[in-house]
């Protein structure tokens, strides 16, 4: 049985990459033995379950202090002193590595190689965006030694491939759990029901949801509005308290743990929020739309999750916009949930072509 290192920077919580782990575990288990290592000290949402099918988590923790100094100097010089941590690791005859810490698997890369790995693979699953002057040049120093370390560059989309690797990678797209696809309930409501499943930070943007949504009280004064997540940015979970209490819409917003129940809070929502700034492949919409929600995205949001139920707004109309569409919207359909086909992007679907990769086959796919 082939053995398959995951690496992730952050613990293993409800989010894009681990969620991406986890459905690739859960399909091969039965075919290759999974390990992860982690650049995080802290315990995560899905560690029993990875565990339970008989993988090893490794920590070796980025420093986790509020030293703002201190983190960009350990941002940058880490790899001295994790690359011997690394190596050891490294050792346990794994036969494939497979990274998604984006330009920070340049050095793990580099030491897996030295391990004998034969098969490397660095991922990107966001868009890079621009930075300073001394972030680019370290991420080119990085690029140049993923491209002479990698045997495989992958991608979640075509914009986190051009943004992070410019060109030769292959896309595999992201996937939602089977579990989303259950028969959808025939749910009829009185007023709209939005949802936002989400990390809480200014990408994600929960602060122009809580404004769209005071406005779209003008419409339906019960309309509803939940939140699902975790606060991923330091006083962000504030910002939003305060902006509801503000707003005097408390008795109308609910705030849920990540480890809710998505499938029942979404059967029973009329519209799924995405106003994302950036945001390379929404797992989210593709969950949603198995369930029959509409979903309201921003168009900085990568297209390729759209099976049909997704409307693309901008976000200089303004919040005012945005509620007249979800009014008008739900006035017209009055959230009734529709059959999108979401199949493609199934576990089933997109883990044989995680299974071909690890064969060392080609996948179903072109190259950029």
């Amino acid at each position: 049985m082939k053995k398959i290192l995951f690496v992730i920077n952050e613990n293993l919580r409800k989010a894009g990459n681990q969620t991406l782990m986890m459905s690739i575990v859960r399909e091969l288990s039965n075919t290759y033995s999974f390990d992860v290592l982690l650049f995080d000290s802290k315990n995560g949402y899905y560690d029993d379950e990875f565990l339970s099918y008989g993988g090893r988590i490794y920590h070796i923790p980025n420093y986790e202090g509020k030293n703002k100094l201190i983190k960009k100097i350990d941002f940058y010089l880490r790899w001295i002193w994790n690359g011997k941590r690394v190596r050891k690791i490294l050792l346990n005859n794994y036969d494939v590595i497979h990274c998604t810490n984006n330009f920070e698997s340049a050095y793990i890369l580099k030491e897996a190689k030295k391990a004998g790995i034969p098969s490397r693979i660095s991922m990107s699953v966001i868009i890079t965006k621009e930075y300073n002057a001394l972030r680019s040049f370290y991420n080119s120093i990085c690029l140049k030694i993923i491209n002479k370390y990698a045997t495989v560059k992958l991608a979640c989309s075509k914009e986190a491939g051009e943004t992070t690797f410019k060109n030769g990678y292959q896309i595999i797209s992201n996937s939602y759990k089977k579990e989303f696809d259950v028969p959808i309930k025939d749910v009829k409501f009185d007023n709209p029901v939005l949802i936002q499943i989400a990390s809480y930070n200014s990408n994600k943007d929960q602060v122009f949801t809580i404004k769209v949504f005071n406005e779209l009280l003008k419409f339906y004064p019960n309309a509803k509005l939940n939140f699902v997540g975790f606060e991923n940015e330091n006083g962000y979970q504030n910002r939003m308290l305060n902006l509801i209490n503000e707003l005097d819409i408390k008795d109308n917003v609910k705030m849920y743990e990540s480890n809710a129940n998505t499938i029942e809070l979404l059967d029973n929502s009329t519209h799924l929020m995405l106003p994302s700034h950036l945001e390379s492949f929404g797992i989210v919409l593709l969950e949603a739309q198995a369930r029959g929600v509409k979903c309201v995205v921003s168009d900085t949001v990568v297209k390729d999750a759209d099976v049909g139920g997704c409307s693309f707004l901008a976000y200089e109309i303004g919040e005012k916009e945005w509620a007249k569409f979800i009014a008008e919207d739900f006035r017209i359909n009055r959230g009734k949930h529709q059959k999108y086909d979401t199949s493609k992007f199934s576990e089933e679907n997109i883990t044989k072509q995680y299974d071909l990769l690890y064969q060392g086959k080609e996948i179903d796919n072109k190259d950029y």
